[in-house]
């Protein structure tokens, strides 16, 4: 939305396992791609995410809020992922025109500067500012305050690169 903020984007690579990510980020092409970024960037995060998807219609769903997370320091990784999949997660579902809705983790590995990520997708962007600003929202992002000790936010447009 033009504001200046942690992050300016983010970037989606998919693998089978951390395995075939270590893989391909060791290789000579991973290694340009990487060099490639860090030309670019001020600030360079990497996550070894695994993915919880809920709601995908299948419908076009380009725009998203993007939150990422970081767990309150008294709980533990398996705490947060409980408290985000079995108790926050069905807040979430029944958000009204809702594309898309998946939760990414942080599920082991060294402690990162968040434990997971959300993707809330929609249609088009007035909707997703329309549907985000709403009171039904407000108190989902309430209960997310109480679990977290800090969070990052992000429209964003989903631009897909395939080969």
């Amino acid at each position: 939305n033009g504001e200046d903020g942690a992050f300016d984007g983010l970037l989606e690579c998919w693998f089978d396992d951390a395995a075939a990510a270590e893989g391909a980020f060791a290789g000579l092409n991973g290694q340009a791609v990487i060099a490639d970024i860090q030309a670019h960037v001020a600030r360079l995060e990497r996550l070894d995410l695994v993915e919880h998807g809920f709601v995908d219609t299948a419908k076009s769903a380009p725009f998203k809020l993007v939150a990422a997370l970081k767990r309150r320091s008294d709980l533990t990784r398996a705490q947060f992922k409980s408290w985000w999949l079995d108790r926050h997660a069905p807040l979430v579902v029944v958000f009204p025109e809702l594309r898309r809705y998946q939760v990414d983790l942080v599920e082991d590995g060294p402690e990162c500067f968040v434990d997971g990520i959300a993707e809330v997708s929609f249609a088009d962007l007035a909707t997703l500012k329309r549907i985000t600003s709403s009171a039904q929202v407000k108190g989902v992002q309430e209960d997310s305050q109480l679990h977290t000790q800090a969070r990052y936010r992000m429209f964003v447009e989903e631009h897909p690169v395939t080969h």
